[in-house]
């Protein structure tokens, strides 16, 4: 968690130190590296949770699916 921590403070760094001076491609590699960064943290977490779900009994893992829904931590743009 702590590499997961350091990787996304780099890109908010990077955010904030250039904040009103970035130009169109900018801003988009940007949101491409928040894009890794979260992609990463995601595999990491599926690299951890596939071992402990295998684990749990049934009705403890149709309780973590309805936790980690369908859209569960999804928001969706207009």
């Amino acid at each position: 968690m702590h590499d997961n921590a350091n990787a996304l403070d780099q890109v908010i760094t990077s955010a904030r130190q250039q904040r009103g001076t970035m130009d169109a491609v900018q801003r988009l590699t940007l949101r491409g590296q928040f894009a890794k960064v979260r992609a990463d943290n995601e595999a990491r977490l599926l690299t951890a949770f596939k071992p402990l779900y295998a684990s749990l009994s049934p009705e403890q893992q149709q309780t973590a699916n309805a936790l980690v829904g369908e859209h569960h931590g999804w928001h969706h743009r207009a």
